[in-house]
């Protein structure tokens, strides 16, 4: 479960695509309670962090939660896979593992944000009309939608979500935030920030 954790990293995961994903692989047949319950054990042990669908949509227990991972260096000697966030080595590596570093970049960010005290994170599934958006940041009665582009160059409809939920009274945000790989800038109330300034780190 932790491997299947570690490659999903910073994307959903349901009992129901990991049964079918041991079954293909050859393992035997494993209940999805039992899916369910190894996930939380491994959030109890401080090895995963659970990021919940955002309450503001109903039904919670309908949508699947995503996955963080607590620490990386334990992805990367359990799969032997070393993946760099490091701006100039992405640009050096297929676009497959440029993908993959944003998945890892997600998890880091919602691992971080969750560890936050007084904050509490979920993330908004595609509904209706609504885009997905990676993380929602609850404050009180203030919400802020969070993304992660962690590409070289950011695009106009990479803003488009975050604008949106923005743009809804009901939410009542302030304003937006999209991490970025390298980019420090404001864009409509949207405000780019590199993944490193949010860590704190250089």
């Amino acid at each position: 479960m932790f491997r299947q954790a570690c490659r999903y990293a910073g994307q959903t995961l349901t009992p129901k695509l990991i049964c079918q994903e041991l079954e293909q692989r050859g393992y035997e047949t494993i209940s999805q309670q039992g899916i369910s319950d190894a996930l939380d054990f491994l959030e109890d042990s401080l090895l995963v962090t659970e990021i919940p669908p955002f309450e503001g949509l109903g039904k919670r227990a309908a949508r699947p939660s995503k996955y963080c991972l607590c620490d990386h260096f334990i992805r990367e000697a359990w799969l032997q896979e070393q993946v760099s966030l490091d701006s100039a080595e992405l640009l050096q590596v297929p676009e497959a593992v440029v993908t993959q570093a944003g998945h890892l970049a997600e998890s880091i960010v919602g691992s971080y944000l969750a560890s936050v005290p007084g904050l509490e994170v979920s993330w908004l599934p595609t509904a209706g009309t609504e885009s997905e958006i990676d993380f929602v940041l609850t404050i009180g009665l203030k919400r802020i939608p969070l993304e992660v582009k962690y590409r070289r160059h950011l695009k106009a409809d990479d803003f488009a979500g975050v604008r949106a939920f923005c743009s809804q009274p009901k939410y009542d945000a302030p304003f937006g935030v999209v991490i970025t790989r390298d980019s420090f800038e404001e864009r409509d109330n949207v405000f780019c920030i590199p993944l490193f300034a949010l860590l704190g780190i250089r």
